[in-house]
């Protein structure tokens, strides 16, 4: 069985320089993760550079001109937004 999203991404086009593409495996998963409620691992750089993992459920991710937003969930909390640009 194909998964419901399979052959999106020839059905949609973004252009928008912070929008990765749809058949990149990454935001793949983190598609299906946000439609079914499942947990991702992300690794979250901090600003002095060091790297640190965690698990977590994606709840809303919202696409902007310059980049992205996601909201996530650890925990049986909400974390605050999560910025890729």
């Amino acid at each position: 069985m194909q998964h419901p999203i399979y052959g999106l991404d020839k059905k949609i086009s973004i252009d928008m320089p912070g929008m990765p593409s749809i058949n990149d495996l990454m935001f793949f998963t983190l598609m299906q993760a946000l439609l079914e409620d499942l947990p991702i691992s992300i690794t979250v750089k901090t600003p002095q550079g060091s790297a640190q993992d965690h698990e977590v459920i994606p709840r809303h991710l919202r696409i902007r001109h310059d980049g992205w937003q996601l909201q996530l969930q650890t925990g049986g909390e909400f974390k605050d937004e999560v910025q890729q640009r």
